[in-house]
């Protein structure tokens, strides 16, 4: 380890990429990389498309411990019903990003750092039954410990 004593500039370390997951709908993402180590993750980009049922769904981007989610991110104007948005969510992201066909306030800690077994994960607040996270891009820089399983 270098001077800065960052695992994740220096020393050993790699970036596991998910890309474009089949998430059923009517369910939130949820992934556990096959690692033994600490992650952090570098970005979470997904389009949440709505169905016709009237709700405003609330987006927030966070890990599960042990059973319960422990939020990270939450965006702060829900989206309607019947509607498609982008959302993107990075560390240090503290623009508020609009548009007719792209919403995104996105902000994950910068130091946050999860362990092999927690999930990452969103939580749909109001999710229906016709909802559908699609066009899932994860990036997570991951400094292993130990073997890998």
């Amino acid at each position: 380890m270098g001077s800065n004593n960052n695992p994740y500039t220096e020393g050993h370390h790699y970036t596991h990429f998910v890309y474009d997951l089949a998430v059923p709908a009517g369910t939130n993402f949820s992934e556990q990389p096959n690692f033994k180590g600490r992650m952090k993750i570098a970005y979470i980009n997904f389009v949440l498309t709505t169905d016709a049922n009237v709700a405003n769904r609330l987006i927030r981007v966070g890990f599960e411990k042990a059973g319960t989610f422990i939020p990270l991110s939450a965006v702060t104007l829900p989206q309607a019903a019947s509607t498609a948005k982008q959302y993107f969510f990075f560390p240090g992201n503290n623009t508020n990003i609009t548009g007719a066909d792209l919403v995104g306030h996105a902000s994950l800690p910068n130091a946050f750092t999860m362990l092999d077994e927690d999930y990452l994960q969103t939580s749909i607040e109001n999710i229906q039954v016709g909802d559908v996270i699609s066009v899932v891009n994860v990036a997570l820089e991951i400094q292993p410990t130990g073997r890998f399983v």
